[in-house]
């Protein structure tokens, strides 16, 4: 018979004997990450990193504990207000320029908005994984 009268059922080791994630290693892998981002960002074509630079002003601003960026589910009516603050930038912006397709300039920034959101939610995620590790 097996331990305490549980027959052949396997026996764990208690959560505290597993090894802690190194703290170093998720720095580095952090760090990594964020460069690697960063290089793929300057990829984009010119008017999604002009758009960038927007919706990165919008997220900044975003960016804080409880703001909605964190929640686990993203308001979509939320993120199109956002994509629209950024939009009547751009579009101020490209009436100096000149006029451009304006649907298609929304949908690219509403899709990098989602993307940018993403990439804080991970860091902010990590960031919190890392804190309550220690």
């Amino acid at each position: 018979m097996g331990a305490k009268g549980l027959g052949d059922l396997p026996t764990f080791e208690s959560m505290d004997s597993f090894p802690k994630p190194d703290a170093m290693k998720l720095v580095k892998d952090q760090e990594d990450e964020e460069k690697d981002y960063q290089y793929m960002t300057k990829l984009y074509a010119k008017d999604a990193r002009d758009a960038l630079v927007y919706i990165e002003e919008c997220c900044d601003q975003m960016e804080y504990e409880g703001s909605m960026m964190f929640h686990e589910y993203v308001d979509r009516t939320q993120m199109l207000h956002l994509a629209d603050q950024v939009y009547q930038k751009m579009k101020d912006r490209e009436k100096e320029e000149c006029i451009k397709c304006e649907s298609n300039l929304f949908q690219l920034i509403y899709v990098l908005l989602c993307g940018e959101v993403h990439h804080r939610r991970c860091r902010y995620r990590r960031k919190k994984c890392y804190l309550n590790c220690r």
